[in-house]
């Protein structure tokens, strides 16, 4: 029905217009979502007829009208969501029911039908043509930043999903996120066989990203393993459902992960498990998904839209680079060097190991004392942004710019960025303080953070048209945050031998995108087997995580670990609060080092400004353009491989 609307509509507007390809491809995208709630054919037919454009004076004119509009617009709602979401993500307080409550508000639902009630969505879909991934490729070789913008136009009514679907599949994500954000584990009352208690009074970390850090700071306390096999293991406990529910976020409980015996007052109790509520986050959230897919029938599921639609790298080009990474002989040689560093076998927590990062010999009560002196709180960091900037090569007035543009918020979970929705509003940085202070894990985050920041208000502000903000995909702002995070200790100036400081950025880059790897083909593999099997259930989900958590291991892992069978590689909590996003990392890492090799002899500030303000087109064409040449895992590779015959000398 919807074709034979389209040459009707065709029909109607060549009695005025030239018949072109744009004409027809316009017709029926339009006609495909008009729904009878919008009016009827002949409606439809004279609204076309009405706003349909040739001339290129009307169409530029029509494309600069959109532009203001939407970056007021998009501005405003992103400012509204990011306001009634501060109590899940930030610092301030208990969340309260009422928090849940207007954190289930979602703006964006609800003027995204709006659009189509206006009839703004017609008018653009009548004028702009919708552009598949592959034809962005090829004809926006050469294409103008007009062509761009409007080619990302056209992008935002791609698809029509009902608000009340919206809504709906909106709320399983932010009751995951509460429940991430609430998932600390109380230090202090962990204990081994003996009931010892190897942990600090008062230390209370979130899964997965506390407990992680913890482990990566006792390489520099002399005879920690202890601490660290009692950290895995409670990892472990997560990722099977096997922590005592009443010790989650709670101090009123002794707990031994190995036994998996928990203690009241001196006395053994007996405990009921978590189980699989871990897993049944992650089921809502692929069903919440699943009802979007009836409506994006060019990319009916989760996978698809995430791949092409978002990242705009398709899924078995990603598996193939994060597979090139996983078997590149260089890991051999990473894990000798570190295995040497340690001073022991390598074990499986070793995946987390930080020395390839660290450039200074400072242990972490040193670095936290630096952070503390030079930071102290929220207020003391905002106001060293523009120095902390300038320490990477910006200019004075450039950093004073940036800084302007960028809030920094106590973050409730371990840290991120938001960015603004438009010209008139500030990126916000969001990094844990714990007792209100800033230490050097929280100042380790935040410089990553920054990177985002960086990246999102050059690409917003500076880039040719608002409708063309940002970069390619959420992987290329984390290859840039990866490029800060890498450079904190040279910002505090504590990297005594640039060239080794160098190599050694280089190294933990590829370390850490091939643990990344690993993460997430695991994650990428749960929604091919929930996709497969809709029907499975918490536990059935869980069961597969574990075994493809295992079978990834035993591949890529074991053979460099001397371990078999481990499950850390499932622990990530992104794979439950944010669905697909876990490639982003190791696919950042392979950006930042493709980026970082075009940098070589470069100034930072200035290329990355070059970069970031091409707006954001496809992430082959961004890199190509701005670095020479489409995306590839051969520069992570080459440059580990250069940079442990450096450290090697």
């Amino acid at each position: 029905m919807e074709r034979k609307t389209a040459e009707k509509i065709i029909s109607a507007l060549s009695e005025n217009h030239e018949r072109t390809e744009r004409m027809e491809k316009c017709a029926l995208q339009t006609s495909l979502a008009w729904t009878e709630k919008d009016g009827s054919e002949e409606e439809l037919i004279e609204f076309c007829k009405k706003h349909f454009a040739s001339d290129p004076k009307d169409i530029s004119a029509l494309l600069k009208k959109a532009e203001i509009n939407f970056d007021a617009i998009d501005g405003y709602m992103i400012e509204l969501l990011r306001t009634v979401s501060e109590p899940l993500h930030l610092d301030t307080g208990d969340i309260t029911p009422a928090d849940q409550v207007f954190t289930d508000f979602n703006p964006l639902a609800h003027i995204t039908e709006d659009y189509y009630h206006s009839k703004i969505a017609f008018l653009i879909l009548i004028n702009f043509p919708i552009y598949s991934l592959e034809e962005k490729n090829s004809l926006g070789k050469s294409w103008s930043d007009e062509e761009w913008a409007a080619a990302r136009l056209a992008d935002k009514f791609s698809e029509r999903i009902p608000p009340e679907v919206l809504r709906k599949a909106a709320v399983p994500q932010s009751i995951a996120g509460m429940y991430i954000s609430d998932y600390n584990i109380c230090m202090d009352k962990l204990v081994d066989g003996d009931r010892r208690n190897l942990f600090p009074e008062g230390m209370k970390l979130i899964s997965h990203w506390g407990l992680r850090d913890e482990i990566k700071a006792l390489y520099k306390e002399q005879g920690a393993t202890r601490k660290q096999e009692i950290i895995e293991k409670v990892l472990s406990r997560v990722v099977n459902g096997e922590v005592p529910s009443c010790v989650i976020n709670c101090p009123d409980y002794e707990w031994d992960p190995f036994s998996n015996k928990t203690y009241k007052d001196g006395k053994e109790i007996e405990a009921e498990l978590e189980g699989a509520v871990r897993y049944a986050h992650l089921k809502k959230i692929f069903e919440s998904e699943k009802t979007i897919d009836p409506y994006v029938p060019s990319h009916p599921t989760a996978i698809s839209r995430n791949f092409e639609c978002s990242v705009e790298i398709e899924e078995a080009k990603i598996r193939s680079m994060l597979e090139q990474v996983l078997e590149s002989p260089v890991i051999k040689e990473l894990a000798e060097y570190a295995s040497k560093k340690i001073g022991r076998p390598l074990r499986a927590f070793d995946i987390w190991f930080p020395g390839f990062r660290d450039s200074s010999s400072l242990n972490d009560t040193e670095l936290n004392k630096i952070i503390a002196e030079r930071y102290g709180d929220r207020d003391g960091f905002q106001k060293s942004i523009p120095d902390i900037l300038k320490a990477f090569g910006f200019t004075e007035e450039k950093a004073a710019y940036l800084a302007s543009k960028i809030t920094v918020d106590p973050a409730r979970g371990a840290g991120h960025a938001m960015g603004a929705g438009g010209r008139a509003f500030n990126s916000h940085l969001r990094t844990r303080f714990p007792g209100g202070k800033m230490n050097y894990n929280s100042y380790n985050v935040a410089i990553h953070e920054l990177g985002h920041c960086v990246e999102q208000v050059f690409s917003l502000n500076l880039c040719p048209s608002p409708l063309m903000s940002g970069v390619p995909n959420t992987a290329f702002t984390e290859g840039f945050a990866f490029v800060f995070q890498g450079r904190d200790q040279d910002v505090l100036g504590l990297s005594e031998d640039k060239s080794k400081s160098e190599a050694m950025i280089k190294l933990h880059g590829f370390w850490h995108c091939f643990e990344l790897s690993g993460v997430s083909l695991v994650c990428m593999d749960a929604w091919r087997f929930m996709y497969a099997n809709p029907e499975a259930s918490p536990e059935e989900i869980r069961d597969f995580v574990l075994s493809t958590a295992k079978a990834h291991w035993n591949r890529w892992f074991a053979p460099v670990f001397g371990e078999k069978d481990s499950i850390l590689l499932a622990v990530y909590s992104h794979m439950i609060e944010y669905g697909l996003y876990l490639p982003n990392y190791p696919l950042g890492e392979i950006i930042r080092s493709q980026v970082e090799t075009h940098l070589e002899g470069r100034s930072l500030a200035e290329e990355m400004e070059k970069l970031c303000v091409q707006g954001c087109l496809t992430p082959d064409l961004w890199l190509s353009r701005g670095t020479g040449n489409a995306i590839s895992a051969d520069y992570l590779i080459k440059s580990a491989e250069k940079a442990i015959r450096t450290i090697n000398k």
